[in-house]
C-alpha cells in the first residue's frame, strides 16, 4: 500500500508540472519598472513609474526651474521664485504629465516636444537648447517678463511665466 501511495503522489507531481508548462508562455517579456529619481520639496525619494501600456495618455505639460541658476559674470542668483537675473542662465524642464498631474514615464510621450518657446517677452531672454530636449536654459538679456511655453502632442500646452530681474 505504501508503495501505491508513492507512485500516486509522484503522479499528481507529474501532472501539476504539466499543467503548469501549459498555462505557461515561454516568449513572455519580463515587466519592466522604470525607477525616476524626481528632487523637491517633499520628496521622500525614488518613486516607480507605471507598468509600460498602463499609463495612459499624456494630458497636460508643466514648465517649471529646476537646478541652480548660474551666473557666469560672477553676479549672484535670483532668489525669488521663478527668476533670473540679467545675465545669468536659469534651467527650465518640460514635464509630460498623465491624469491626476502624475510625471509621465518616458516611453508614454514623444521623445522631444512639439515645442518650448518664449511666447511672450523675447527680449528680455532667450531659450538655449540643451542636451535633453524636455529641458532648456533661459538666459535673461533685459529686465522684464517672459512666457515660456512647452507643448506635447495631444495634450493641454503648459506655461511659466518667469520674471527676469537686474
Amino acid at each position: 500500500m505504501k508503495r501505491n501511495g508513492i507512485w500516486q503522489l509522484w503522479a499528481v507531481a507529474i501532472a501539476a508540472v504539466a499543467v503548469l508548462a501549459v498555462g505557461c508562455t515561454w516568449g513572455d517579456s519580463p515587466t519592466i519598472i522604470t525607477v525616476n529619481q524626481e528632487q523637491g520639496q517633499g520628496n521622500t525619494g525614488p518613486t516607480a513609474s507605471p507598468s509600460p501600456g498602463t499609463s495612459g495618455p499624456v494630458e497636460a505639460v508643466r514648465v517649471s526651474t529646476f537646478g541652480t541658476e548660474t551666473c557666469p559674470g560672477g553676479g549672484s542668483p535670483a532668489t525669488e521664485a521663478n527668476s533670473v537675473r540679467v545675465g545669468c542662465f536659469q534651467p527650465l524642464t518640460c514635464t509630460p504629465l498623465l491624469a491626476g498631474g502624475v510625471p509621465a514615464p518616458p516611453g508614454a510621450h514623444p521623445p522631444a516636444p512639439e515645442a518650448f518657446v518664449i511666447i511672450l517677452g523675447d527680449a528680455a531672454a532667450e531659450l538655449l537648447a540643451v542636451e535633453n530636449p524636455y529641458n532648456r536654459d533661459l538666459h535673461g538679456l533685459s529686465p522684464g517678463t517672459v512666457r515660456v511655453r512647452c507643448a506635447v502632442a495631444g495634450a493641454t500646452p503648459g506655461d511659466l511665466d518667469v520674471s527676469v530681474l537686474q
